[in-house]
């Protein structure tokens, strides 16, 4: 949970005397935000004598990791367990434990804690005992990403042949995918050659025990899809192989919570063996986007490289139509809350008595079928607290065919003074779209300023008011800044340093 205050000083220059207009203004909000968490533990032996515990800062327990806690066998055990989204916040402690009270057995990093890819706790285990060690972090970074690669054609394949194509590494692991042709370096581990042209993907596990590397994949739209079928080969050799797992994400890789395909120890008998062929149903993720990740996690001695390679994810895609809609060419996102200038939903400050604003939007049909609009003509509804305030002045047509687009214009009237809003409702027969709704908003303001920040009714000469919405997430900048001069206007020395 954050509070934040602002204050401004305007200053304005006049000819020879210099005229100082001192604006305060203090404003506070409460923003509650999730960020993305996962431990990883490496325990190379006697893994059975230890357990890790994490509590929230309020003490609640929230995750048990062990491998049977017991302290029976010399094992090792390696696992990260994706926490998913949770409140940031200090003071969160991963309490560790050893039955045996004489710490873990192993490395610097036995347990290693990332919030939102950042390390924010790694240990040896060294002072773990049968009665608990606590060890504190904080949770912090933010939960959500979008898709910097987006796959809607199907079949797709990536055998890196040329690169990582458009998977990428995680920076939140211990170590990277290595690209490579014709056997990997240590003897009596990895594959000889590629299952597909000349290259494949490896964990090089000399010098790197008990580590995971992370490849992600581009955002898979599935919206269209049905059928989906991803399938891959793996090898699998080395008297110390670790593990493979596939995991799956719904909000553009953000986090990893759900397994999918997992595969433990030696499975190829020689270097020169076949590769493994797996192929896993994603159907139940139909009409949605997805990400996947290969997480290799090396074992105790570098014979323990795991390679990957021939992926593909297959799907039979049915024609849709596909809305998009627009303000000043940038598109605005079904269901957006956050009015902006630079889309057209942000109509600005306009005066009551005598001022309007009209703003163009545009419906396209980025689909392979005709988009309808299938509300009651003209097709557009406008509700809200000041709904009244917005009116259609231009009206789409409906149908939109394959590839094209049509347009409507909304004008705003204020009818009193300070923010007035509303919501643009399209009903249309998009698959996963409809409807397709946003948030507009304007500004009504008079001529005369009647009362200024602190109560000031007099002498007033500069008084500026930031956009509403401002603090809907951290790092979000003003947009916009209200003149509510009374005679001196302020202004900026150029576009863009509001």
């Amino acid at each position: 949970m954050k509070n934040y205050t602002f204050k401004a000083i305007v200053t304005n220059t006049l000819s020879k005397s210099i005229l100082f207009v001192l604006l305060f203004f203090t404003f506070s909000f409460t923003l509650a935000q999730t960020s993305a968490v996962q431990v990883s533990v490496n325990w190379p032996e006697w893994s059975s004598e230890n357990r890790v515990q994490i509590y929230n800062p309020s003490g609640t327990l929230i995750a048990t990791i062990d491998n049977g806690y017991n302290g029976t066998s010399n094992n090792s055990y390696s696992t990260t367990l994706d926490l998913s989204c949770i409140p940031d916040g200090t003071n969160y402690s991963a309490i560790i434990y050893d039955t045996y009270n004489d710490g873990w057995n192993g490395g610097t990093s036995n347990i290693t804690i990332t919030s939102s890819g950042t390390t924010v706790l790694t240990n040896s285990g060294n002072s773990a005992n049968s009665g608990g060690t606590t060890l504190s972090f904080n949770v912090s970074g933010g939960c959500s990403t979008t898709c910097s690669s987006v796959v809607t054609t199907f079949p797709y394949t990536e055998s890196f042949e040329s690169g990582l194509g458009d998977w990428s590494q995680d920076t939140g692991d211990n170590m990277n995918w290595t690209r490579d042709a014709n056997g990997t370096p240590s003897s009596n581990t990895g594959p000889t050659a590629a299952n597909d042209g000349n290259w494949y993907l490896y964990t090089e596990a000399t010098n790197n025990n008990n580590s995971t590397a992370n490849l992600i994949s581009p955002c898979f739209d599935l919206s269209g899809a049905s059928n989906p079928i991803f399938s891959f080969y793996y090898h699998m050799y080395g008297s110390d192989t670790g593990n493979l797992n596939v995991d799956l994400s719904i909000n553009s890789g953000a986090t990893f919570p759900t397994n999918i395909w997992s595969q433990s120890g030696q499975v190829q008998t020689s270097n020169g063996a076949s590769w493994t062929l797996v192929t896993l149903d994603l159907s139940a993720y139909v009409g949605q986007s997805i990400n996947l990740r290969f997480s290799g996690t090396t074992g105790n001695g570098y014979r323990s490289d795991i390679a990957i390679d021939d992926i593909s994810l297959i799907a039979t895609t049915t024609p849709l139509p596909e809305i998009d809609i627009t303000g000043n060419g940038t598109s605005i996102i079904n269901g957006d809350t956050t009015p902006n200038t630079s889309d057209n939903t942000n109509f600005g400050s306009i005066n009551v008595t005598t001022g309007s604003a009209t703003k163009t939007f545009v419906i396209n049909n980025d689909g392979t079928l005709p988009l309808n609009l299938t509300g009651l003509a003209p097709y557009v509804t406008i509700t809200g607290v000041n709904a009244s305030d917005f009116t259609l002045t231009t009206t789409p047509t409906s149908v939109i065919a394959a590839g094209n687009n049509t347009s409507f214009d909304i004008t705003f009237n204020p009818s009193a003074n300070g923010l007035r809003s509303a919501i643009l409702t399209i009903a249309n027969n998009d698959s996963n779209e409809n409807p397709y709704t946003f948030y507009i908003q304007g500004y009504g303001t008079t001529s005369t300023v009647t009362n200024g920040p602190g109560g000031i009714t007099a002498n007033l000469e500069t008084w500026l008011k930031a956009n509403d919405g401002a603090g809907v997430s951290d790092n979000q900048p003003i947009t916009t800044w209200y003149d509510q001069a009374n005679t001196n206007n302020a202004t900026v020395n150029s576009a863009g340093q509001e």
